[in-house]
């Protein structure tokens, strides 16, 4: 019986130790991927942060060209609005003589600021432009208008299609009228 328990035994611990043998083996093949996947991770985050250290630089190159005329560009934007009485007659003159190349009879008012924004200071003149013509005739006038050498901003278009316009009246009137600003210094 002596026998026959010690073989028992034997074969307990035989078990326990075959059992215990596969659970650290698997353990070792879990562990030794992981760590394998670990070290490949771990060189793609290294090569893509060597990389990304030149993003900083490249974004501040890149900022400093983009931002390196800022300067000339607003002297320039500042240079096209009028400061004197002259250069305000300048651009008036301007509008008439390119209404009167383009065969148009326009008249230029100056718009006064409403009551309530008079004490406002600002930036800009506003005038109102009108005159008869068609659509052709307004696409040409702002486009001779665009390249005057004054920065000015079309605040809005009224325009009367020549369909709807009765021509039985004795005069014609203006069915084009342009609100503009005129920036100044």
């Amino acid at each position: 019986m002596a026998q026959l328990i010690s073989k028992d035994r034997f074969s307990g611990i035989l078990k326990t130790s075959t059992l215990l043998v596969f659970l650290g083996a698997f353990g070792l093949i879990v562990l030794g991927s992981s760590l394998v996947n670990i070290n490949e991770d771990t060189k793609r985050l290294s090569l893509f942060l060597s990389s990304a250290q030149n993003i900083q630089t490249d974004f501040e190159k890149s900022l400093s060209m983009y931002t390196e005329n800022t300067a000339q560009d607003v002297n320039y934007i500042h240079s096209l609005r009028p400061e004197t009485e002259l250069e305000y007659i300048e651009f008036i003159s301007a509008i008439e003589d390119l209404a009167q190349d383009l065969g148009l009879s326009a008249s230029l008012d100056s718009v006064e600021l409403d009551s309530t924004s008079s004490n406002i200071q600002s930036d800009f003149v506003t005038y109102q432009i009108t005159f008869y013509g068609g659509n052709a005739d307004m696409i040409d006038f702002l486009a001779g208008m665009e390249g005057l050498p004054y920065y000015t901003h079309v605040d809005r278009i009224a325009y009367t299609s020549l369909n709807s316009i009765d021509f039985e009246e004795s005069s014609v009137k203006p069915n084009i009228t342009l609100t503009i600003k005129l920036y100044v210094k």
